[in-house]
This record gives C-alpha cells, structure tokens and sequence, in this order.
C-alpha cells in the first residue's frame, strides 16, 4: 500500500488479509484508481483495521464455493465476542465446514462457552479460547444470494437442508436478547428457511427491523412469517416473489397467483418501506401491504416506475385526505408523484393532529407545554400571502422527491418544523433556495436535509442555521461569481453531528465552472471544519476541485471516520 508494517504480530496480519472484510473495506474508497486522495485514504485505512474488534464486528461467512474464504472454526470462535453483524451468504449447497461452524457458534453462544470440550469433534475445538468473559452477542443477521433455485436437490455430503435451517434457527434463538435487525436478500424460489426460523423470529423481543428483499416464503412458512411480523417493528419490503413453491417469476399465471396469495400482514406494524414489486400490481400493493395498517406511523412507498407513480398519486391522496386511512402516519415518502403545491397542503393538513384547549375544547390547539404551537407565515414578492392555521406538529418525516411542493406546501408544514427530522425536496423545481434556508434556519430538530441547490447569498443575508444536530446533508451550494467560502464554511461548521456532506450537483445542471462551486482547500476555508468530527461520507460529484496533499492529509488528521470519498479531482485550476 505504499508503506511498512512497523508492528510486531506477522501471524496476525496473515490472518486478517486472508478474511474478504479486509477487501470489502478498501473497496469503499476506490473512485479514481489515480485519484491521489482516495489512495491516501486507503493506506490511511489500512493501518486502522488490524485490531480484532473493528475487523471482526461485520463477518461474513460463505456457503458455497468461496467457502474458502472464511476463517476457520477455531479462529471465528476466537474472534467471535466481536462479531456484531453477521453476513451468510452465497447459499448454494452447505458444505460441511459450515455446518461444523454453526453447530460449533450456537453451542457455546447457547451455553456461554461452558461445552464439553472433551467429546467428539469438539475435542480441541475450543482451545485457547477465552469463555470467561461476557459473550457479545449479534445485533443484526443478514442472509442473502441464494445462487441456484434448485440447490436444495443436490445430494451428498455437507448438504443437510433441514439441518442448515435448524441451525440458523438456533443462531436466532441464542442471539435473542441482542437481536434488532434481519435482512433477507436474494432468496429466490424455495427460500433456505424453515418454520422454525420464523417461529424463532417471532419470540424475539427486541426486532425493530425485518427486511425482506426478492425473497420467497415457503406455503407451510406463511403463518409462522404472519407471527414474525406480529409486533411495532419496521418491516421493510422490496418485492416479495412468492410464497408457495416451484414458482416461476416471469410466467403471467403465476403473477396473478402472487397477488391472489399474498398474506395480509399483521395490523399492527408500524414502519413500512415498500419498493420493488415486480409481480404484485400497485393497486394491491395498496390494498393488501398499506391501506390495512390503519395504525401506521411511517410510509415509505417506492414503484418501480415514476409512470406508477404518478398513477397512484392520486390514489394514495384520496386515501389519506378523504378517508383519513391512516389517522396515524407520521411520515410520508412517496418520489415523483405529480402532486401539486396544493394537493401537497390537503396531504399535509391530513396527517396534522388539531388539539382543542382542555378548558373550552375549542380554540386555537396546544402544544404538548401548553403553548401555542408554531404558525409559519410567508410573504411572497407578489401580492399574495401565504398562511397557515396553528396545528399540532406531529410530522417527522416528509419526501417528496420531483413533486411540486411549493411556497403553499412550505407553508403548510411550518407548524411540523419542530418535529421534523427528514426531508427531500429533490427535483422540486418549486422549491427554491429561499425556502431550503428557511427550512434550515426554523428546524432545530432536521437530521435529514435533501434538496438541489441553496445559493450563497441566501446563507448570508439569512438566519443562523438552528439544525445543529443535522447528520445527513444532500444539497448543492452556488457560490455565485463573487464567492465568500470562508463564510460558508463557517456555517457547515456549525453542524458538528454531520455524517454526510454531498455538495453534489444534479447531472442536468452541472456547471462546471470552479467559482459556482465551494472549494474545499485549506486557504479558501476548508480548515474551518476541523470540529466535524463524525463525517463518514464526503461527496462532491459535478463540482470541480482541485484538493492536495495538504487537504487529504488534513482530513485524515481531523476526520477519522472518513470512509468514502465521491467525485472528480481537477489538478489544474
């Protein structure tokens, strides 16, 4: 990578080269194989995983072919009071390594180390290994990539189908007390889980996330998934194929089966994200996944097409202003809808929450102080003025990507600016720079911030921005001709919880001028973001720069948790 290893323990760097983590860490950083910033970025990186608690907290282990890949039993049991979130992949035909492994984990996570070290093919198993100490146990389990839709025909050693779905069963249930997250990718035709996983999901106490990507459910697992989804998680659903088996996808009769069979989902989740339906039509989308959940707190709906869409726009508005369908719902993510400025008022004013006074029961509503809650009141340059009645706040998440929310809109959601924490005003050509400024100068509570463009003097001529615990920001600044940077930077500086900064243009309006775009080297302002601590993510895609050495080495002293870095170096500016 460019540079020695002045650290004793060769046996130890031999040992994590050899695990893919180390490749799938690295690879987060490659944009410009000559891009001098990524490279640096790299070696820096380099150096920061060969302690066991970050190399091992995301394992992956492999079920076909790679299996060579993966470490051996005594080193993942070594190594395994680190394991956070564990990755079984490549399901193809189970050889018997991994089923040795399975068997070898949940048996001592299940006892606490305390196994009988002395019989069978657990003779010397677990030596050297320390039981003493707290086992950690995983927060997340992600299966996915089920390379062949007939694997579980393949007969021979190391291919016990039954026995695999049992141990993944077990690696639930003796992770119960941690588990908080389980995503299922890619698990096509006959999925490799049982009834017993299912079950076991279902006795999990504290789930707060199943995702559930192109992935079929067995007819005998129905039920048992219907238990599974019975509790206030979020349940996440990116095109579900099938739930009965020797499904064909692609096969007309068969996608009218799908959306004949598919199970109405328990009433009481609360977060749903739904995207990807290949097979199910977005009209059943609606009927069977959305307009049953009555006490939903968070939609998010994607479709396929934009051309969708638009097409349930109007449905999905119906549903929510005149039917109150979901009385609720507390955030809204529905992209490229033709929603109008004033449709975008009636869905708002919908999923508000009037309060009367307690004495009289009429009157101007109370917030949760007793305090009259937040009017926003805009003027506009012509003669109209745009106002808003006092409601409760009670919206906390509000994307609208490529709709026509407008002043009117705005307006509207005023009231919600103290609860908001996520809002995408992307390709809203009504929702100019004056506005995304306004959001960021009255919502204090705004973790998520997406829009196109705020210009520079807009930041200027405005407030001070109250969101200082803004962790995501996805917004283009114009700088105009007469640029201030140092200005600019001095208000990025005051969002010390950043995570992601994309100054990102959008691909239809790159201009690529360098004085329209914030330079991030150290003489125009750059050093004034030493204090941004928490940055993960650095994106400038459409903007020319032209950082250096002294940049690079500046953010790598002063971001530590730097791990991607997106766009295009300029060396002569």
């Amino acid at each position: 990578m460019g540079s020695t290893l002045d650290f004793d323990g060769c046996r130890a760097v031999d040992r994590a080269l050899a695990l893919p983590e180390i490749r799938h860490l690295v690879s987060h950083f490659i944009t410009e194989r000559r891009d001098v910033l990524a490279c640096m970025l790299i070696n820096s990186a380099w150096h920061q995983t060969f302690s066991a608690a970050p190399l091992w907290n995301v394992t992956t282990l492999y079920c076909s072919h790679a299996a060579k890949r993966n470490p051996s039993t005594h080193q993942f049991l070594q190594h395994s009071v680190h394991v956070r979130h564990l990755v079984i992949s490549d399901i193809f035909a189970i050889p018997n390594d991994m089923i040795l492994l399975l068997q070898a984990y949940t048996t001592a996570h299940a006892s606490y180390g305390s196994v009988d070290r002395g019989s069978g093919n657990s003779q010397g198993l677990y030596k050297g290994i320390e039981t003493s100490r707290p086992v950690q146990r995983l927060v997340s389990l992600s299966i996915d990539r089920q390379l062949l839709p007939d694997f579980q025909y393949y007969k021979g050693p190391g291919t016990g189908i039954p026995q695999f779905q049992q141990l993944l069963a077990a690696l639930v249930r003796c992770n119960s007390a941690t588990l908080e997250r389980i995503q299922l990718r890619q698990l096509v035709t006959v999925a490799p889980l049982g009834q017993e996983f299912w079950l076991a999901v279902a006795d999990l106490p504290n789930l707060k996330q199943l995702h559930l990507d192109q992935c079929g459910i067995k007819e005998e697992c129905v039920h048992a998934f219907i238990l599974g989804c019975n509790r206030p998680l979020e349940l996440l659903l990116s095109g579900i194929t099938e739930i009965y088996p020797n499904f064909v996808t692609g096969v007309p009769e068969d996608s009218r089966k799908v959306q004949q069979d598919l199970p109405r989902l328990p009433s009481n989740v609360r977060r749903i994200k739904v995207s990807g339906f290949k097979n199910l039509t977005p009209e059943l989308q609606m009927q069977r996944i959305i307009a049953q959940h009555h006490g939903l707190q968070l939609l998010d709906w994607r479709l396929l097409e934009k051309a969708d869409s638009k097409d349930c726009a109007e449905t999905l508005r119906k549903f929510l202003v005149w039917e109150r369908g979901l009385p609720e719902l507390e955030g809204l993510n529905f992209p490229y809808s033709d929603w109008s400025d004033d449709d975008l008022v009636t869905i708002i004013h919908s999923l508000s929450r009037p309060l009367t006074t307690p004495a009289t029961g009429c009157g101007l509503p109370l917030s949760e102080g007793g305090n009259p809650p937040r009017v926003l009141r805009m003027e506009q340059t012509s003669d109209s003025v745009v106002s808003t009645a006092a409601c409760q706040g009670n919206i906390t998440s509000f994307g609208v990507r490529g709709s026509g929310f407008g002043l009117k809109a705005l307006a509207a959601l005023g009231p919600h600016f103290d609860s908001l924490t996520n809002l995408d005003l992307r390709d809203c050509p009504a929702a100019t720079s004056p506005m995304l400024q306004l959001v960021l100068e009255t919502a204090d509570n705004l973790k998520r911030f997406r829009g196109d463009m705020i210009s520079r003097p807009d930041i200027l001529y405005g407030y001070d921005w109250v969101c200082t615990g803004l962790t995501h920001w996805k917004c283009y600044i114009d700088m105009g001709p007469t640029p201030d940077h140092d200005s600019i930077f001095k208000r990025l500086a005051g969002l010390k919880s950043l995570k992601t900064l994309d100054l990102s243009q959008r691909c239809e309006e790159r201009r690529f001028k360098h004085g329209c775009t914030l330079d991030l080297r150290l003489h125009m302002g750059l050093g004034r973001l030493a204090e941004l601590r928490y940055i993960q993510v650095l994106k400038f895609e459409g903007t020319m720069q032209a950082m250096g050495d002294d940049e690079v080495n500046w953010m790598i002293q002063h971001w530590p948790n730097l791990r991607k870095v997106a766009g295009k170096q300029y060396s002569a500016l």
